[in-house]
């Protein structure tokens, strides 16, 4: 059975927003329990070896580096193909990932944060939030990722035209 899905530009942008404003809530919900718990805790800093912190500021970068460069090279993939459906499709999976990918460092950082006690790492995930925060997806974000053609722009403007079929 084939299923066909119709998105107009609109429903598309929000259900994109709806997943972006879910990944964030979550690790604030997330940072603010091991905020809550750790503080409760009253473990002291430094109980835990401190290489887990340099594990965690590396999976950091690494995270902020993995993302962007995911998002980059699907956006750079993209731009060859014709078919504007087929690009939305596609940047909706590489600006999921790239959000996955942050999503991971984050929790990483908390969870290091929360067994070490290293206010540092909650201090490093909150910026991470904050970075994916400005990753929010738009639609002059896809049309300068995906480099649209004129009638692409003006179809991806208007909120009621269909762009996913």
């Amino acid at each position: 059975m084939n299923k066909t899905v119709r998105k107009t530009s609109g429903v598309y942008f929000k259900d994109l927003m709806v997943i972006h404003a879910s990944l964030n809530t979550g690790v604030l919900i997330l940072a603010a329990f091991f905020y809550y718990f750790s503080m409760e805790s009253g473990a002291e800093e430094g109980e835990i070896p401190g290489w887990w912190s340099t594990v965690a500021i590396v999976v950091a970068f690494a995270g902020v580096f993995f993302s962007a460069y995911t998002y980059k090279s699907n956006s750079l993939a993209l731009r060859s193909n014709d078919n504007l459906s087929e690009k939305l499709v596609a940047y909706r999976k590489a600006s999921i990932a790239s959000w996955i990918i942050l999503d991971v460092a984050i929790i990483v950082n908390l969870a290091i944060y929360f067994i070490n006690q290293n206010e540092l790492l909650l201090y490093i995930a909150l910026f991470l939030v904050a970075l994916m925060f400005l990753k929010r997806p738009s639609k002059g974000r896809a049309i300068d990722s995906l480099d649209l053609g004129k009638k692409e722009r003006e179809k991806i403007k208007d909120p009621d035209a269909v762009v996913v079929r």
